[in-house]
């Protein structure tokens, strides 16, 4: 990914770069948020105890704080703890939500670092670096 600072000057972003930041898996499964169901979501959703009223794919950062802080088994809170990482660290949002849309993937907690996140992260912030610029993208592949 290339990322335009100036006219005349671009930032080349590589997986490499992800994984010199982050140490993260780069591992052969892709991470495709399209393959996530509402039946995996409202498994994940049930086994962290989210409130009912929480029906979306996203839940507000102190609703998801205030279930987490209640978990018990240890299984569902390393899935919350990963999800809060996700979303607040490695692939943040604009809003101050959680997304269940990678409920899927933690579904087998053993299976997590069989993907690859380097490349996830990277094109979760040429997207996001495209929606600012909508006219002008300071990124591209």
């Amino acid at each position: 990914m290339q990322v335009r600072l100036f006219t005349d000057k671009v930032l080349k972003i590589s997986e490499e770069d992800v994984l010199g930041v982050y140490n993260l898996s780069r591992s052969h499964k892709k991470i495709n948020l399209n393959d996530c169901t509402n039946e995996s979501i409202e498994r994940l959703r049930k086994e962290l105890h989210l409130p009912d009223f929480v029906t979306t794919d996203n839940v507000e950062t102190k609703t998801f704080q205030h279930a987490m802080g209640k978990l018990k088994n240890e299984e569902a809170w390393l899935k919350a703890a990963v999800l809060y990482l996700i979303s607040s660290l490695l692939c943040p949002q604009s809003r101050p939500e959680i997304s269940l849309k990678y409920a899927h993937i933690l579904e087998e907690t053993t299976q997590i670092s069989k993907y690859n996140w380097c490349e996830h992260i990277l094109t979760h912030l040429g997207k996001g670096l495209e929606k600012k610029q909508s006219k002008q993208p300071i990124s591209c592949w």
